[in-house]
């Protein structure tokens, strides 16, 4: 078993130059079965261990920024996650990189992207909660803490609807609905409300188009949502101040 699961450094180090990319990708195609086996047995330390050392062989044989770099740093951070709030500053800067990086890749992927934002979205909502109830902020402090925390993605969100075509819309059309109502959340969160409205509104309008499987609940949320989005958009409300303000919750 662990002369299956392990890759012999030394043996790493000798394989030549021109064949680094070659052994990666069969190294990928290898290793997310077990890794993912210790995932459903709840072997949470030994995936760690497995999913980090995965992640130095392809920082070390195809670089920082090949799209299997992200793919072991997206599944390291996502384990990362599941071990606790004792891991979430490590799973953070994991996500984070991998983020990044499959946004910029050439074979841009829009579900990993989505996967990535969701569990980053996910653990800040998780931190807030903790830190809500162990320290209660007023709420201009909780919004401004809302603020500095999401804000940082929106260039990366930017950066992602950029890459999109009509051809996601064809073919991953599910997937590009929870893609937006996430993106719209982030938004929200970070207050800027006219986005996450625009964002919200086209998940909507895509989520009305699928029709084979229940996406009520889905909708329900894009609703809520979009109610708050509109509450505190000059446009729709008097006032404009923030009144309904995202929860964070």
């Amino acid at each position: 078993h662990r002369q299956g699961a392990h890759v012999d450094r030394q043996g790493a180090a000798r394989r030549p130059r021109n064949s680094s990319a070659q052994f990666s990708a069969q190294f990928l195609r290898c290793a997310p079965r077990p890794l993912q086996v210790h995932e459903k047995l709840n072997e949470l330390p030994l995936a760690a261990r497995h999913m980090a050392e995965a992640l130095r062989i392809f920082r070390a044989t195809v670089g920082e920024t090949s799209p299997l770099t992200a793919h072991a740093m997206s599944a390291y951070g996502r384990v990362r996650f599941a071990q606790g709030p004792a891991h979430n500053k490590e799973a953070k800067a994991l996500l984070k990189g991998a983020l990044k990086l499959e946004v910029a890749k050439d074979a841009f992927h829009l579900e990993s992207v989505w996967e990535v934002l969701n569990r980053l979205k996910d653990l800040h909502m998780e931190e807030a909660k903790a830190d809500a109830d162990s320290k209660p902020r007023t709420r201009d402090e909780h919004l401004g803490a809302l603020r500095s925390t999401y804000a940082p993605y929106l260039p990366l969100i930017a950066a992602a609807r950029g890459r999109l075509t009509a051809a996601h819309e064809k073919d991953e059309l599910g997937t590009l609905a929870v893609f937006y109502k996430t993106t719209g959340e982030i938004c929200c969160l970070a207050q800027a409300y006219e986005d996450g409205e625009e964002l919200l509104e086209e998940s909507l309008r895509l989520l009305a188009k699928v029709d084979n499987f229940d996406v009520s609940s889905l909708v329900d949320g894009c609703n809520s949502l979009l109610s708050i989005a509109q509450a505190n958009n000059p446009r729709f409300s008097e006032v404009g101040n923030g009144e309904a303000g995202p929860s964070g919750a």
